[in-house]
Formats: C-alpha cells, structure tokens, sequence
C-alpha cells in the first residue's frame, strides 16, 4: 500500500509562489491550485492541499495533524 506526502501551501498569498518553486525545483509536478483544494502530484506520491490562511491552525489542531509547511527552507 503507497501512503501519499500530504502538504498544504497558501492557497494564495506571499508564500504560493515560493512553495511552488520548491516542490517545481524538486522535481516534483503540481497544478497551481486556482479552482481546486487539492490536488495530486502527477509524479510523485503526494497530494497539495491549497488553503487559505486562517485554516493552518484548524488542521495544525486536529486530533491527526496534517503535517504544514510554513515558509521558505533555505
């Protein structure tokens, strides 16, 4: 069974872009989010979840938090 990464960016904002550029420099091909919540990597195992900014801290509290990415890695 393949468990897929699950990611969430900024649906839109400061920070799409360069989370965009990262997952793009990985190698790794998503759809910009503009009519979607999520969406799935064509090729890698991982799903991007595309939200707005006052939902982080819901999924960050759930009883299964989904893992974030916050800002840039240098």
């Amino acid at each position: 069974m393949q468990t897929n990464l699950k990611i969430a960016v900024q649906k839109s904002g400061r920070l799409l872009e360069d989370s965009l550029k990262i997952l793009k420099e990985c190698g790794i091909k998503v759809e910009e989010g503009k009519d979607s919540l999520k969406v799935q990597a064509s090729n890698f195992p991982m799903e991007v979840f595309y939200l707005r900014n006052s939902t982080f801290p819901t999924m960050y509290t759930m009883a299964s938090p989904m893992p974030l990415f916050w800002g840039r890695i240098r």
